[in-house]
């Protein structure tokens, strides 16, 4: 019993914990992001559906959610591989493409790092 109350105390915590809203990040540019928090990026992969993609601000709404890619000249670029092939780049994305993306977690934004493009026609949930 002690545990569940715990758990429970946790995610109040967590849910009610100051963040920023997505209005808030809305105009971040990467550098912004990045300098946004402090300490390691919880890296996760997701599945979904391209639903538009700005080259000029390099971000992008996959699956319902907005991520940011990196330059080519960060630490860490942005890599991204088609549909049966060895390579790829952000220009070569479509919205209505399904993808698997692997970015980092920041908290308030995601940061991606590798976009792979899924078989044409696959079913994913996003």
């Amino acid at each position: 019993m002690m545990c569940r109350f715990n758990f429970a105390l946790l995610t109040f915590a967590i849910l009610t914990a100051p963040t920023m809203t997505s209005a808030s990040t809305e105009e971040m540019s990467f550098e912004e992001v990045m300098g946004s928090f402090d300490g390691p990026l919880m890296v996760r992969v997701s599945e979904g559906i391209i639903r538009s993609i700005d080259l000029s601000n390099r971000t992008g709404i996959i699956g319902g959610h907005k991520y940011w890619f990196s330059p080519s000249s960060s630490e860490t670029p942005l890599k991204v591989r088609m549909y049966q092939s060895e390579g790829g780049a952000l220009e070569l994305l479509q919205v209505g493409m399904e993808v698997e993306i692997t970015y980092g977690d920041t908290g308030i934004a995601r940061v991606a790092v590798k976009i792979q493009q899924l078989r044409p026609g696959a079913k994913i949930l996003h």
